[in-house]
């Protein structure tokens, strides 16, 4: 019983171990198919260096498009936003552009080709790239349909470029008269002159009111004086007509006694006389005097108002004539810039363009033939391998099945 136990034992630790895949025996294995891996090398090395031999080079031809610039705040934008030409390029230009070309050599005995133009637009400039690959043989195809492509392009904004010019340069004549205005003597001349001539008819309208007031003042003193004068008069005036009503009373007992009545008659003609006397007397003190110093003192008043006003009115004039003196200095830089902003936007509007005409790559693009050969050597590698143990399957096979026969 121990030794079939043992044997048992044996067995169960054994039998894992029949599948196991054996390195050294597959190396081996390998080893033995060396001229079957060495051969697939081969004949892959070989392939592959007679296609980059063989092959045609392909090269790339581009052309690199400067946007048209103007200053916007300062800063140079371009004409359209880069993304925009890249889309109106692929939506219609470049496909335009195929056709016509494609037509033209047609209609010329021409083969048909199968043109394409690729776009791009590196970020953060104003640049546009028109790319093709081709053999070298159609060269002659894509650098002329580049520059149908770039022309169709740089008309569109030149369009734009020359509205651009044109307004820069109607604003710039009117900034430059605006200067020769600023700076012309005789218009200044002008300007000053008539300022002058108001400010000097203000002045003398005023001297003129002056003269009126104190005209005024003095009538108001001489109203004074004539109402003293009257007051005088109506003094004796009713000295004048106490006495004649005295003398009235002594010629009317005379008159009553019997003598001659011609003494009460003159006494009543003269007390008669200097009771009308009195009269005018008292209404001009009372009537006429106040009504014409009232009306003076208007007219005073009225005239100190059109003197103030007058006053206002000829430091207005001064304040216009010491500004405009201001104005004419302080106007004249500002003028001077806006003419140098002009002319800088206008040195700075650029028309698009190519920033070198359209051109071939100097060397091949794509794969080169160095790293054609290199992905032969490697390729055939692994079909060599894969080639060797396909061998070895097949043997195996084919030696179990006579086995069994």
């Amino acid at each position: 019983m121990p030794p079939e136990n043992k044997t048992d034992m044996t067995e169960t630790h054994e039998r894992p171990y029949d599948d196991e895949i054996d390195l050294v025996e597959l190396a081996a294995s390998l080893w033995g198919q060396k001229w079957v891996i060495l051969g697939v090398m081969t004949l892959c090395i070989a392939l592959g260096v007679v296609y980059a031999l063989v092959r045609t080079p392909v090269y790339e031809y581009a052309t690199t498009i400067e946007i048209g610039t103007r200053l916007v705040a300062g800063e140079p934008a371009p004409i359209e936003p880069p993304q925009s030409v890249v889309a109106k390029l692929e939506k219609n230009y470049i496909p335009e552009a195929i056709r016509t070309f494609e037509s033209d050599l047609q209609t010329n005995g021409g083969e048909q080709r199968s043109l394409s133009v690729n776009t791009n637009s590196p970020s953060d400039t104003n640049l546009v790239v028109l790319t093709s690959e081709s053999s070298e043989e159609f060269g002659k195809y894509y650098i002329p349909l580049h520059n149908r492509v770039l022309q169709r392009l740089a008309r569109d904004h030149e369009r734009e470029a020359k509205m651009e010019r044109v307004r820069l340069e109607n604003q710039l004549e009117e900034a430059r008269r605006s200067l020769e205005e600023l700076q012309d003597e005789r218009i200044l001349k002008v300007e000053r002159s008539e300022l002058e001539t108001e400010l000097s008819t203000a002045k003398n309208k005023l001297a003129q009111l002056k003269d009126q007031e104190e005209l005024l003042k003095s009538e108001i003193e001489n109203l004074d004086v004539q109402e003293e004068i009257v007051r005088k008069r109506l003094e004796e005036l009713s000295g004048f007509v106490d006495q004649a009503r005295s003398r009235r009373g002594e010629a009317r007992q005379q008159v009553e006694s019997g003598t001659d009545s011609m003494a009460l008659m003159l006494i009543d003609n003269e007390l008669q006389r200097d009771i009308d006397r009195q009269t005018e007397l008292e209404e001009r003190l009372l009537v006429k005097l106040p009504e014409n110093r009232a009306s003076l003192r208007s007219q005073l008043e009225d005239n100190q108002r059109q003197q103030t006003l007058q006053q206002e009115k000829i430091a207005a004039l001064e304040a216009r004539y010491e500004k405009l003196l201001l104005d004419q200095e302080r106007r004249i830089p500002p003028a001077e810039a806006r003419i140098a902003e002009l002319e800088t936007q206008l040195e700075n509007l650029r028309n698009t363009q190519a920033v070198l005409p359209p051109q071939r790559s100097l060397k091949p693009v794509g794969t080169s033939g160095k790293v054609i050969v290199a992905l032969s050597v490697i390729l055939g590698g692994m079909l060599g391998l894969f080639a060797a143990l396909g061998t070895m399957f097949f043997r195996s096979v084919r030696e179990k099945l006579k086995s069994e026969r």
